[in-house]
C-alpha cells in the first residue's frame, strides 16, 4: 500500500498523518504545497478540498486525516495489524 500525504509546513494535522502512517509501516510519499506540488495544481487535483493534510491511498483520494484515521481503524479492524490472518489446515 503507498499513500501520498499532500501536506504543509506547521501543520499539525499533517504530522499527525505521517505519524500514522509510519506506526503502520506503510509506504509513505510526502508532497508539500508550494514545494512539491503548486496550490494551482493541488486544487485542480483536490477540487473540493478545503485543509490539508488530504491523501491518496494507491492513487485514489480518501480525503483528509480523519477520512485516514477511519481506514486504518477498518484496515486494522479486517486485516489485522500485520495483514490478513494466516489459515492453516
Amino acid at each position: 500500500m503507498i499513500i501520498t500525504i499532500y501536506c504543509k509546513d506547521n501543520c499539525p494535522n499533517c504530522d499527525v498523518a505521517k505519524q500514522l502512517v509510519t506506526a503502520q509501516g506503510h509506504s509513505l510519499r510526502i508532497l508539500k504545497l508550494g514545494d512539491d506540488i503548486t496550490r494551482e495544481a493541488f486544487f485542480a487535483r483536490f477540487h473540493n478540498a478545503k485543509t490539508v493534510p488530504q491523501i491518496e491511498i494507491n492513487g485514489r483520494h480518501i480525503g483528509g486525516l480523519t477520512a485516514l484515521q477511519a481506514y486504518m481503524y477498518d484496515h486494522i479492524a479486517t486485516q489485522g495489524m500485520y495483514g490478513p490472518p494466516c489459515h492453516t489446515s
